[in-house]
């Protein structure tokens, strides 16, 4: 593999991380607003609309605080959360800082392969444990996965113009 290629290969798995972590927080995002809806079942859709903004737009460590308001979390488990939002920061902010010596050999590249990787398996946890928290309170909400992806088709259709294109 040329160097180009390897290059490449540390870009892709950087995306790959990336997208799990961004998993993870959607799901998280997720599990705020079922809270939020359960403790507010007859909130407007405008009130709905609101509080989905709100989620989507603050990052990992306020949603970890907030889910740790909601529920009790026992310390080992807020400190495995906390765990993946250090390891997060670290991939959004220091990594390819932290890697700069790396990128432009093979050895290197290899490395930092390995490490994202690694990263990537780890973001993956993190969203599966916070999918699993979801599918409980959804059915403790008395919301079946059907039901729930009904919901979801609709809002899509909502957000989807006459061509067939994600606005």
């Amino acid at each position: 593999m040329d160097d180009v290629a390897r290059r490449k290969e540390v870009f892709a798995w950087f995306g790959g991380a990336t997208y799990h972590a961004q998993c993870f927080e959607v799901e998280l995002q997720s599990l705020l607003f079922l809270t939020y809806r359960l403790d507010h079942p007859s909130a407007p859709t405008s009130a709905l609309d609101d509080v989905d903004l709100r989620l989507s737009k603050q990052n990992l460590g306020c949603l970890l605080r907030k889910l740790a308001k909601h529920f009790t979390l026992r310390p080992e488990f807020s400190d495995l959360l906390n765990t993946y939002r250090e390891k997060r920061n670290y991939l959004m902010h220091r990594f390819f800082f932290d890697n700069a010596f790396n990128l432009p050999s093979a050895a290197g590249c290899d490395l930092m392969v390995k490490e994202l990787r690694n990263l990537a398996r780890t973001f993956r946890e993190a969203d599966a444990i916070a999918q699993v928290m979801s599918k409980h309170l959804r059915k403790l909400a008395g919301w079946s996965e059907d039901h729930v992806e009904a919901l979801v088709r609709v809002e899509l259709e909502k957000d989807t113009d006459r061509d067939g294109e994600v606005t």
